[in-house]
């Protein structure tokens, strides 16, 4: 694969001008565009692994490990479809490149944007059932609809892979790219602008709902980045004429995809990640005592045992700690509890209220 101005490349740039188009070449700006996502995607291969070493702590199994290990599955397919399909590498070398209805509608229309649709679907569905209906959303049910989401791409894309490629994509080999039908198109941005609609209403219904973690802001950052992904796409499909032409147009729409879909994923899963690395028994705790405080406990599918647990975790943590801190503090006088004197902090009740204080001086 060569990033150089090659003589095929030249024979490019002529029949583009030939047909009143600017063709921008396949360049060192195409290729620094792959490697920089790509690097993304690897980093994010590690988070992916260290969620799922870790899936049985709660708060990270709250998020739903498996709809966000699949949610990257889907950023990696949607990733390889876009530089493929975006004219950022030739597709002549091999024939497999050349298959644009593979390439279009099952990586980057299909396992890409619609499941990233339909995920985000089913995960206000899943916040409007545990805050508005205060019932668990796992097991059969949480697999029921991953099956549902999968079905309908499996579906939307076979019946497209059915059609005749005139009336979907097809290669066009005087310029090696894949070219859509823009009447496919337009019905496939109609599909996707139905689920938009639907994370549209469900966040206008969640939007009163006194949440824990800030799940409404997953619900509303869900909304944005989808309108984001659909107004984009639907300029540079409609807009321009044939956009891969364009050196700044497919490698901007790569970036803002994927921007997009990494923003997606670490909106949900950022604070319980970087909680479980620093803060791992107390950011329990203290995700614990809300949840009871919020009398979320029974949606979130608490146990007796957990809590019996972690309590037993705290409360040894916390004698531990206590008997160190009056090891640390002989001879120096006792404060009320929560107060300061002669420089000394009396300890707090319970690990999460040490957290929260320690969280508000620092700030």
């Amino acid at each position: 694969m060569s990033f150089k101005l090659t003589p095929f490349e030249q024979s490019r740039v002529e029949i583009a001008a030939f047909l009143d188009m600017k063709l921008d070449p396949i360049s060192y700006v195409d290729m620094s565009t792959i490697i920089v996502v790509a690097t993304v995607y690897i980093v994010d291969l590690f988070a992916i692994i260290f969620l799922i070493v870790n899936r049985n702590y709660p708060p990270i199994k709250s998020k739903g490990v498996v709809i966000m290990c699949s949610l990257y599955i889907s950023g990696v397919l949607w990733f390889v479809g876009d530089i493929i399909t975006s004219g950022m590498v030739h597709l002549y070398v091999n024939k497999a490149l050349m298959a644009c209805k593979v390439t279009v509608i099952w990586f980057r229309l299909g396992f890409g944007t619609t499941y990233i649709a339909t995920i985000f679907s089913v995960r206000c569905y899943a916040l409007h059932r545990v805050f508005c209906k205060q019932q668990p959303f796992k097991g059969v049910l949480m697999w029921s609809f991953i099956a549902l989401a999968l079905g309908w791409v499996v579906l939307y894309a076979a019946v497209s892979s059915a059609l005749p490629a005139s009336m979907t994509t097809y290669y066009e080999d005087t310029l090696d790219i894949c070219t859509a039908n823009k009447t496919y198109v337009a019905v496939s941005i109609g599909m996707i602008c139905c689920f938009y609609l639907y994370v549209a209403w469900m966040t206008w219904r969640l939007r009163k709902i006194p949440f824990s973690f800030n799940e409404f802001r997953e619900v509303v950052s869900a909304l944005i980045i989808i309108g984001v992904v659909i107004i984009v796409n639907s300029l540079a499909l409609f807009s321009v004429k044939i956009y891969p032409v364009s050196a700044a147009w497919r490698n901007s729409l790569v970036y803002i995809d994927h921007a997009c879909a990494n923003m997606a994923f670490w909106t949900i899963m950022w604070e319980p990640f970087y909680q479980c690395i620093m803060h791992r028994e107390e950011y329990l705790q203290y995700w614990i005592d809300t949840l009871v405080d919020d009398g979320m406990e029974d949606a979130y599918s608490l146990t007796n045992r957990l809590l019996t647990g972690v309590s037993q975790s705290v409360d040894e943590t916390e004698q531990a700690t206590v008997v160190e801190s009056r090891k640390d503090k002989a001879g120096h006088s006792h404060a009320k509890d929560g107060g300061l004197t002669n420089g000394t902090y009396c300890m707090p009740a319970t690990l999460s209220n040490l957290y929260l204080t320690e969280k508000l001086s620092h700030d």
